[in-house]
């Protein structure tokens, strides 16, 4: 008589439920190393976006009559600081935060390591305003991916921007 025994059949789909469990440990990492992926893509796109609005309304001319009112030579406070709670912010740090939010999830809060921080500073110390030395403008983003194991996505941008204006 042909066919399996109990025996066999058994040790087949032990193999077969081995095989399959590291099959199916490598499909949940494939996502996982996705979702982080993502969420840097969008990261260095938001971060290489609030540089360049920041660095466009650096160069706008005395005679635009938002100069004053947007300049970061000017109010730098109007860009630099957390964009972790939209709470109390005005634009554009306010559509940056919900940008933010909406793409790559909420804040955490203090019980994790992210950060979502524009800062702007002199590229002199002898001039704090960057008049004359211009601006450097810093976006660091840090966001956690995985609920239990930790998993943090970061990016960080950089851009000197000079004052054309003075």
């Amino acid at each position: 008589m042909q066919g399996f025994t109990l025996i066999e059949a058994l040790v087949a789909m032990v193999i077969f439920a081995i095989s399959f469990s590291g099959l199916y440990f490598l499909y949940g990492m494939a996502l996982q190393s996705n979702s982080i992926t993502e969420k840097k893509m969008y990261m260095n796109l938001m971060a290489n976006r609030i540089i360049e609005t920041i660095a466009i309304e650096a160069q706008r001319l005395p005679s635009d009559p938002l100069y004053s009112a947007q300049s970061p030579f000017i109010v730098p406070s109007l860009y630099s600081g957390t964009i972790n709670n939209c709470k109390g912010l005005s634009d554009p740090k306010l559509s940056w935060c919900e940008q933010l939010n909406k793409s790559i999830g909420y804040f955490r809060g203090t019980e994790s390591d992210e950060r979502r921080d524009i800062t702007i500073t002199s590229a002199d110390p002898a001039d704090p305003k960057g008049i004359s030395a211009g601006l450097v403008v810093n976006v660091y983003f840090v966001v956690q991916s995985g609920a239990v194991d930790r998993i943090y996505a970061k990016t960080y941008a950089t851009k000197h921007i000079r004052n054309y204006n003075q």
